[in-house]
């Protein structure tokens, strides 16, 4: 690339040497994106996460992006001669909020937006306040002041973002103002989900059938759930539960599909849920 092209993107500082925004840029670098799912409404149980970084920003962005489109689920609801779709979340809001997320982040100090998933809601993170001189009406009503106007030069120029101010309005228009929040120097969009996720459903489900298990199938749960590997045999030693009784409950616990055999009989092992 001819240093025209990059002072004319603004991949250069006032030293002729790459910026930040090169950086973001690059094929390769050190930047974070991450998605991360617990388990409930809060950040106490984490379930897993992704990690979409290390290549140029725009690539990751739109990684994330075909994740939840992809991921995003329907469900349909029948009433009368009526039949109605509904998505688990916006799409439209969902790509607003995470665009500008990555647009108007506050890259100099090397913080990430994120990406959280919880049971009832999404939260998009990203760093920084409000652009100097914008007010808190503006930005709802999609007040365009871009914190990095070289970066938007760059997201126009890839077809990702343009200054039309649209994005806050279409996300305020489906959730509500209230879906903002400005706290210790981030912006946190929340998307709350229409319906319950059917994983989520899931889950409960298998926490409930767990609440009613008597104490001997809680042992044999328990110590299956600590070693797959265990022969029926050693479970009844470390139970104190007669072999037979341990292959009752270990039945029963496969009806309830709290545990799941994997493999043959002899080289298998049990799998706990």
């Amino acid at each position: 690339m001819s240093e025209e092209f990059l002072g004319n993107y603004g991949l250069l500082n006032q030293n002729g040497r790459m910026n930040m925004n090169a950086y973001l840029m690059a094929d390769r670098n050190e930047v974070r994106v991450n998605v991360v799912t617990f388990e409930g409404t809060d950040k106490s149980v984490m379930s897993h996460r992704t990690e979409y970084g290390g290549q140029c920003l725009l690539s990751a962005m739109d990684e994330v992006l075909h994740y939840f489109q992809s991921s995003n689920v329907t469900r349909v609801n029948v009433t009368g001669t009526k039949r109605q779709e509904e998505s688990l979340y916006d799409f439209p809001s969902f790509r607003e909020a995470w665009v500008n997320a990555c647009l108007h982040n506050d890259w100099n100090n090397a913080l990430s937006p994120a990406v959280y998933v919880y049971d009832d809601r999404i939260e998009i993170v990203s760093y920084g306040g409000l652009p100097y001189a914008l007010s808190l009406d503006g930005f709802y009503r999609g007040t365009s002041i871009p914190v990095n106007k070289s970066l938007m030069t760059i997201f126009i120029a890839a077809g990702e973002a343009e200054q039309s101010g649209h994005g806050v309005p279409t996300i305020v228009d489906r959730y509500g103002k209230e879906a903002f929040r400005f706290a210790d120097g981030m912006l946190t969009v929340t998307l709350s989900f229409s319906f319950e996720p059917q994983q989520v459903t899931a889950r409960k489900e298998t926490l409930r059938r767990k609440d009613g298990l008597s104490q001997n199938e809680k042992a044999v749960y328990e110590i299956l759930r600590g070693d797959g590997h265990l022969t029926l045999k050693e479970v009844a030693a470390k139970s104190g539960l007669s072999l037979s009784g341990v292959k009752n409950i270990c039945k029963s616990l496969q009806e309830m599909n709290l545990l799941i055999r994997v493999g043959s009989r002899r080289d298998g092992y049990w799998e706990a849920k």
